[in-house]
């Protein structure tokens, strides 16, 4: 007889495989017809044809005959590639530039993010000790989240991609063992090539997790508790091998940054625009429903099921934990909306790094992140 212990490796199995199944969908016209290119249908364009395309192509033939690449001469009067961050300049991932067609490689590429995505949050649900289906349920919500999807049509891959590591850095800090810790500073590290906001939502989110652990202890066990010191303790030197195994990696990345960010041009931008693209008031209405507007930074539909859920979560044993992951869920609404509320100009005085999004309207993503 099967032990409750092979189910649930079977169960596992399972669901992982669904993940991936889910992913393959999505992606499935795209392997059917290889030639295809990732492109929205809203017609407002997208970033591949200007930006990912000829960056990713020139490093792929760089490398293929034997060269670092340095320098893209194929955009305006060129622009380095090295210390360019987001526009994933030796991203390992992106080897399939090699091996791939241009336009085969992004679909493959986008479904093996949505794919870690998927995985990376099921574990990380499980690492809480969340049910297998809890914990599936959370990675699909995530995985296919419309704002996620959203943003995979208007070809933002580097941002797309960074969040695929975000729920690995998470679970590798929640574990609190060191060796996870390394791991998961590999993660954030894959994340620094990408997207230079989602390394910096990432430490939101992973504060965030820090705060309420530490917290629960506290009030379970009390502040000067010794169960209160060990945690605090492991946290320490878990984030500490976390941050130091992220530096080291991602030290490639970084470095050529520094060097290269005093001669990068300074652009003052007006008082208006860290407000680009801020949500009108009205579309909070659409949390509740899709529409036929594909504005990605406008999309903020979460699914139905999802909230659902997460609405019923508020009734259960862990009500204290659903309250506060809809608190932080309606902080990122809120500052979605820009200065049609004072949150997000309030915020973005106290917070540090949260004046590195441009558009506020993205950190929807970690709100629907901790939504599902």
């Amino acid at each position: 007889m099967p032990t409750l212990a092979d189910r649930l490796k079977s169960s596992q199995r399972l669901h992982l495989l669904i993940i991936v199944a889910a992913a393959l969908a999505l992606l499935l016209p795209y392997f059917l017809h290889p030639q295809w290119l990732i492109w929205p249908n809203s017609g407002l364009g997208a970033d591949v044809g200007h930006l990912s395309w000829p960056d990713l192509t020139n490093m792929a033939r760089a490398l293929a005959q034997g060269r670092i690449p340095v320098w893209d001469s194929s955009i305006a009067l060129g622009h380095p590639l090295v210390g360019n961050l987001g526009i994933l300049w030796l991203y390992p991932p992106a080897a399939l530039f090699l091996v791939l067609p241009p336009t085969l490689a992004f679909s493959a590429l986008a479904a093996l993010h949505l794919a870690l995505a998927g995985t990376f949050t099921y574990f990380l649900l499980r690492d809480f000790n969340a049910s297998p289906v809890a914990a599936l349920a959370a990675a699909l919500a995530y995985m296919l989240m419309p704002k996620l999807v959203a943003h995979l049509a208007a070809t933002h891959f580097g941002m797309i991609y960074g969040l695929a590591w975000m729920p690995a850095v998470l679970l590798a800090a929640h574990t609190r063992r060191l060796w996870p810790a390394a791991l998961g500073g590999l993660a954030l590290a894959m994340q620094f090539p990408g997207h230079p906001q989602v390394p910096i939502g990432t430490a939101y989110l992973l504060m965030g997790m820090i705060v309420w652990q530490c917290g629960q202890i506290a009030l379970s066990s009390g502040w000067r508790s010794a169960a209160f010191r060990i945690a605090v303790t492991q946290w320490v030197l878990a984030g500490t091998v976390l941050t130091v195994a992220a530096s080291l990696v991602g030290a490639v990345w970084l470095l050529p940054v520094a060097e290269l960010l005093p001669w990068a041009a300074k652009v003052q931008f007006a008082s208006a625009a860290p407000f680009w693209y801020q949500m009108p008031p009205a579309l909070l209405l659409t949390l509740l429903g899709p529409t036929e507007f594909q504005f990605p930074e406008w999309v903020t539909y979460a699914g139905i099921v999802p909230l659902l859920l997460a609405c019923i979560a508020l009734l259960g044993p862990r009500r204290r934990a659903a309250l506060y992951l809809w608190s932080a869920a309606a902080v990122t609404l809120l500052i979605a909306l820009g200065d049609a509320t004072p949150v997000y100009p309030l915020a973005k005085t106290l917070v540090p790094g949260l004046s590195f999004f441009r558009t506020s309207t993205r950190l929807w993503l970690y709100g629907g992140f901790v939504l599902a």
